[in-house]
């Protein structure tokens, strides 16, 4: 399943690259370029870093699982009260917009906790 996942990728990205270069748009090409080269890196990074295993036990069980789902309620809980807390002081000091980028900063960061946690989560 792995292995048709990324030639469907790797072949949708030649697609579009063969189609730029015969079109002669070259303005998206180090778009292009830069997401084969982003596929390219996961892709060996994968390969680096995953480990196979010669015996039929299962990687997760009903326990990891219940541990990732209270995780992520917790965390949904924490953001969500973050969130509250500054709307509220936001509004309190008199601020009616503000910068997206605050959002996305926020956003990525959770991201960031979010995978790392449930990491820690399923080596356990």
């Amino acid at each position: 399943m792995k292995n048709k996942v990324l030639f469907a990728v790797v072949g949708g990205l030649f697609g579009v690259l063969i189609t730029l270069l015969i079109s002669g748009n070259i303005n998206d090409l180090p778009s292009i370029l830069g997401g084969v080269f982003g596929i390219a890196v996961v892709i060996l990074l994968f390969k680096l870093f995953t480990k196979f295993k010669n015996n039929n036990i299962p990687e997760r069980d009903e326990r990891i699982d219940l541990m990732i789902r209270k995780f992520l309620s917790y965390v949904a809980i924490v953001t969500i009260g973050i969130m509250y807390v500054s709307v509220f002081t936001l509004d309190y000091l008199g601020f009616k917009s503000i910068d997206l980028i605050y959002l996305y900063e926020f956003l990525l960061i959770l991201t960031f906790i979010v995978l790392i946690g449930i990491t820690i989560i399923r080596k356990r």
